[in-house]
């Protein structure tokens, strides 16, 4: 095997990788939005009654 034909091959290969993970990249800022507001809503579920809690001992 001649080094341009490995040449082809390892472009051939990047290029493969690239477009997966081009194919990838909208499900995964999904997936990170989708845990941002989980983990807010979670944050809020948690802090009203423990602020309420508070309130009621002082």
């Amino acid at each position: 095997m001649s080094d341009e034909q490995a040449n082809k091959i390892a472009r051939a290969a990047a290029a493969e990788t690239e477009a997966a993970a081009l194919a990838e990249r909208p499900r995964q800022r999904r997936r990170e939005w989708m845990l941002l507001l989980v983990g807010l809503i979670a944050g809020a579920l948690v802090s009203i009654p423990i602020g309420i809690w508070v309130n009621s001992i002082s």
